[in-house]
């Protein structure tokens, strides 16, 4: 599971690049990458929205939101 602050930064950067309210971001899952102190956290932005990934280190700096396929 992804440290805290990794799903924060998640959290902030999927709502603003998608207009979503900031409560309506909720984490589905996360896990780590191959390259260690990387994750994906896959992120749902409400009701019949696709969901959205986003890479982050461990420190919460986010590399790349983009949505699942």
């Amino acid at each position: 599971m992804s440290p805290l602050v990794a799903r924060t930064s998640c959290i902030d950067a999927v709502s603003r690049e998608f207009k979503a309210p900031r409560e309506n971001v909720k984490p589905i899952s996360d896990s780590m990458t191959m390259e260690e102190g990387f994750y994906v956290v896959t992120l749902g932005i409400g009701a019949g929205q696709p969901a959205v990934n986003c890479t982050v280190n461990e420190n919460g700096v986010v590399s790349d939101v983009i949505r699942a396929r």
